[in-house]
């Protein structure tokens, strides 16, 4: 016996007793009589005692716990019991007429647990199944639909939005050099997403037409001119013609920030008149003619379209014989080479050839304006592919 074991043993009241007998009662054996006494037999039966009242006790607890737990089972099944009948009950209030009796206990078995009463009654443990099935199969589909939403929504929110011709504009004012009252206008902002160049130097921006815009119509007296035009002072004598013949009112057109097509011609019309009654300069009327014929290219009125390139057209040669200075501040070469492409888009190729031969046998051009030499070096080699398919005697 070790010396742990032995101290735990004489903690207990009885062994520590019956030893301190055995101690006792061999030390007074031994002053009378030299009888030998067996103490080890003693201790053991003390502790063999121990071990069996222990033993008792255990055993005594364990059946007070395996009582108390049967009872809360025993309890806990009565009240599973208690509350099915009650679901059974509500349901059958609840149930509609025509609602088959075994699609009801089905549900019911879907939401309470199995039961654990004593019967014989056989469970079905495939409907059962199936019922879970369908309910997993279920919770898997919301899912993948709540992540597929999600996904959706993600996307939308990162990709990037598509800006309409709205976006790109800007809402300002002007005072106007007639009246000097201030009038509304649209802007546009400089960076456009551009398709293409036309032959014409007309850009192809991609779902905005700011031709419509060129020009600016004061709301008040219906004075219209280009926005350099309009934002300058007019001279006196000018001024004093214009208000006069403005007075009346019946050249006021409305504001509107969606201009259509109609509009945008009327106003743009209404700023060349203004224009000839004025400065009385050909390259400006040109431009604005021009203009005219983009918003009907935009608009894919071709008829329209070619009745005002022509008007440019023409305006631009007078510009060539009588002005030194242009409007918008282009170049004489550019003057011409836009008569050259505009006879090109109207099929009058022979008118078309005069100009842009000009233009490619100055050697000097090419030097002092490369950009535009090159285009009518490639505008050149158009003209000579249609008189080599025969087509080159077209003249309007």
């Amino acid at each position: 016996m070790s010396k742990e074991e032995l101290l735990r043993l004489l903690q207990d009241e009885d062994v520590a007793s019956a030893i301190f007998n055995i101690v006792k009662n061999g030390a007074v054996r031994e002053k009378k009589t030299p009888q030998r006494v067996d103490g080890a037999a003693a201790v053991r039966e003390a502790i063999a005692k121990k071990r069996e009242r222990e033993a008792e006790e255990k055993s005594s607890l364990s059946q007070n716990m395996i009582k108390s737990i049967r009872a809360k089972v025993e309890r806990a099944a009565a009240e599973r019991m208690e509350a099915k009948e009650k679901q059974e009950q509500q349901e059958q209030q609840e149930q509609p007429s025509g609602v088959d009796a075994e699609d009801s206990v089905a549900e019911v078995n879907d939401i309470i647990p199995f039961s654990t009463d004593s019967d014989n009654e056989e469970i079905d443990f495939e409907k059962r199944l199936a019922l879970l099935q369908s309910h997993v199969d279920k919770k898997a589909q919301e899912e993948e639909d709540k992540q597929k939403q999600s996904t959706l929504q993600k996307n939308q929110s990162s990709a990037p939005k598509i800006k309409t011709d709205a976006d790109y504009r800007i809402l300002v004012e002007r005072v106007c050099p007639v009246c000097e009252q201030k009038t509304r206008a649209i802007k546009y902002k400089s960076k456009l997403p551009v398709v293409s160049r036309d032959l014409d130097l007309c850009v192809q921006y991609n779902g905005i037409n700011p031709y419509l815009y060129t020009v600016i119509s004061c709301e008040h007296c219906g004075f219209a001119a280009e926005e350099k035009k309009f934002m300058s002072k007019l001279p006196a004598r000018h001024r004093q013609a214009l208000m006069e013949f403005l007075v009346s009112g019946n050249m006021i057109i409305p504001f509107h920030e969606d201009r259509s097509v109609s509009e945008a011609v009327a106003i743009t019309k209404a700023a060349a008149l203004f224009s000839e009654m004025t400065d009385k300069s050909p390259s400006r009327e040109a431009n604005l003619n021009l203009t005219i014929a983009w918003i009907y290219r935009y608009a894919e009125d071709k008829e329209a379209e070619k009745e005002y390139l022509l008007k440019a057209a023409e305006l631009y040669e007078r510009a060539l014989a009588t002005e030194r200075a242009f409007a918008g501040n282009i170049s004489a070469n550019t003057v011409m080479y836009l008569v050259g492409a505009i006879y090109f888009l109207t099929e009058n190729y022979e008118q078309s050839a005069s100009y842009i031969s000009r233009m490619i046998s100055d050697h000097s051009l090419r030097a002092s304006d490369p950009r535009i030499y090159e285009k009518a070096k490639d505008l050149w080699q158009d003209i000579r592919a249609i008189r080599d398919s025969g087509g080159g005697a077209k003249n309007g």
